[in-house]
């Protein structure tokens, strides 16, 4: 019954983690690892964008918020 919508949060907080920890690999030049991390970061994103579309007005700063996170890496 109980859908959770703030569960979003907790997949946005884990993008931004994995994200940061992709910015670190690229300085450290581990291309590989960056990647990897990114493409962890991104499926966290999508994740939350499910569960806001799902729970959320199409109109909700959240929808738009995650998108733009999206779209711009």
């Amino acid at each position: 019954q109980n859908k959770h919508s703030d569960s979003y949060i907790c997949y946005e907080s884990l993008a931004d983690l994995y994200l940061r920890k992709a910015m670190k690999s690229l300085k450290e030049n581990k291309t590989s690892q960056s990647k990897i991390l990114k493409v962890q970061a991104i499926s966290y994103l999508k994740q939350a964008q499910e569960i806001v579309e799902s729970n959320f007005p199409k109109d909700s700063p959240h929808i738009k918020r995650l998108r733009t996170k999206l779209k711009n890496l």
